[in-house]
C-alpha cells in the first residue's frame, strides 16, 4: 500500500479535525477544584481570625497558638474563643496537611500582609512561607494559576490521544472510498 504525498498531507488536517473534537469533549472550563475550594476556606479562616483579634481583650493570638488549632490540636483555654469565630472545616488542607498561619509577612513588592492563612500546596512544602508557586494563601489574588496550567498541560496529554485514537475513523471514508474505486 502506498501513499501519495497529498494523502500523506491529509495526516495534518485530519489530527487537527481529531484535537478540535476531542478538545469539545474533553476540555474543562474550570479551574483545579481542590485550590479553589482550599483558596476559600483559607479567606474564610483570615476573616475568622480577624474577627477574634478584634473581639479579643487580651490581644491577637500568636501564630504558633493559630497554627496548632489550625493543625487541629489543643490550644490553650486562654485562646479557645477563637473556635466560636469560625465554623468552617478545621485540620488538614485537601492534600492531607495542616495549614499554616502568619502575621506581619513582607511580600516581594514590600506590603505587608497583617494575617493570612495559607496550604503548602500539593508538593507540601513552603519556602517562603506562603508564596512558593503551589503554595495557596488568603492574600494572593491570583488564584490558582499554577494548578490551572498543570492541568491544562494535563489536558493537552489526554487531547492528543484521543486524537491519535479518533485519526482512524476520519480517514475511514476515505479508505473505504479508496477501496471500492
Amino acid at each position: 500500500m502506498r501513499f501519495s504525498l497529498g494523502q500523506l498531507l491529509m495526516v495534518f488536517p485530519a489530527f487537527f479535525l481529531a484535537m478540535l473534537i476531542s478538545n469539545g469533549l474533553l476540555s474543562s472550563t474550570r479551574g483545579h477544584p481542590r485550590c479553589f475550594w482550599e483558596k476559600n476556606t483559607l479567606r474564610q479562616l483570615r476573616i475568622a481570625i480577624l474577627s477574634y483579634d478584634a473581639d479579643c481583650t487580651d490581644g491577637p493570638a500568636p501564630v504558633q497558638v493559630l497554627n496548632r488549632w489550625l493543625a487541629g490540636e489543643e490550644i490553650p483555654p486562654e485562646f479557645s474563643g477563637i473556635d466560636d469565630s469560625w465554623d468552617g472545616p478545621n485540620g488538614p488542607d485537601h492534600w492531607g496537611r495542616p495549614r499554616r498561619a502568619v502575621r506581619d509577612l513582607v511580600l516581594a513588592d514590600g506590603s505587608i500582609v497583617d494575617i493570612g492563612a495559607y496550604s503548602l500546596g500539593e508538593d507540601g512544602v513552603s519556602q517562603t512561607n506562603g508564596n512558593d508557586p503551589d503554595d495557596i494563601n488568603s492574600w494572593d489574588s491570583e488564584g490558582c494559576h499554577y494548578y490551572h496550567v498543570q492541568r491544562r498541560r494535563r489536558e493537552r496529554f489526554a487531547h492528543c490521544i484521543v486524537a491519535l485514537i479518533f485519526l482512524p475513523f476520519i480517514y475511514a471514508p476515505y479508505w473505504l472510498y479508496k477501496a471500492l474505486d
